[in-house]
């Protein structure tokens, strides 16, 4: 058995929830363990957390209105370290273990919790020709609570691959257009390269395109009608339903 996180969550009403995580193994490899550093969202006051209570596996316990991905670094007591990733799940009564649609857990409680655009950081990669499409995505996305970024926020007096690389390291998601079999070669790039760094990626490929030149084999589809009315909501309805971090 590998070290994995768990938690547990409780509704306090009001949109805010009691949570906490803690890490998971048998004790003999617990003891391994010489401190954990938790890393949250960067909206949290204090987004790196540091505990070396092996009697508490490691827990920490916060208060928060929404999901995000938390991140554990395992430091071992040989010099090794691990990390860790869990997508935090929360739910109202009587939901059962349906995901909260809104931002990320955070202090204080938001004025519109579900169209507050603070959530998991989206960096969405697209070529010129997809510009108005990806207006629709931005706008959806955000009205479910995602934080989306893409390069058109990059000054002019930026330098632009700097700039590119430093969103895509910031972000919890790498989302690209792809509506035809010669997509941009910025947006092949970019979703490679993110990939290629293990940030959760994820190419959105027209339904009509057979294949898509240069894009890694591996690399995670979702195929959508995206000329369909519509498809902009569906596509980040599935984002909530499929937490990032997993396939």
């Amino acid at each position: 058995m590998s070290y994995r996180i768990e938690q547990e969550q409780t509704y306090l009403g009001r949109h805010r929830w009691r949570w906490g995580t803690w890490i998971s193994a048998p004790d003999p490899k617990l003891d391994r363990i010489a401190k954990v550093t938790w890393l949250l969202h960067h909206t949290f006051p204090n987004p790196v957390v540091e505990t070396t209570d092996r009697a508490q596996r490691f827990k920490i316990a916060l208060t928060g209105w929404g999901v995000f991905q938390i991140r554990a670094e395992l430091e071992l007591v040989d010099g090794g370290r691990q990390q860790l990733s869990h997508w935090l799940q929360l739910s109202y009564p009587n939901e059962g273990s349906a995901p909260l649609r809104g931002a990320p857990s955070k202090g204080g409680p938001p004025e519109k919790p579900d169209h507050t655009p603070q959530g998991p950081r989206v960096f969405l990669s697209y070529g010129s020709e997809d510009a108005r499409l990806a207006a629709q995505v931005k706008s959806a996305m955000r009205e479910h609570g995602f934080d989306v970024r893409d390069a058109a926020e990059i000054g002019p007096g930026d330098p632009f691959k700097a700039a590119v690389q430093k969103m895509i390291r910031e972000s919890d998601l790498v989302l690209g257009l792809v509506t035809n079999e010669f997509a941009s070669p910025h947006v092949i790039a970019e979703l490679n390269a993110a990939e290629q760094s293990a940030k959760p990626t994820v190419a959105v490929v027209s339904h009509e395109v057979q294949e898509v030149f240069g894009l890694h084999k591996g690399l995670k589809r979702i195929r959508l009608d995206l000329a369909a009315p519509g498809s902009e909501t569906e596509l980040a309805e599935r984002l909530i339903k499929e937490p990032l971090n997993k396939e």
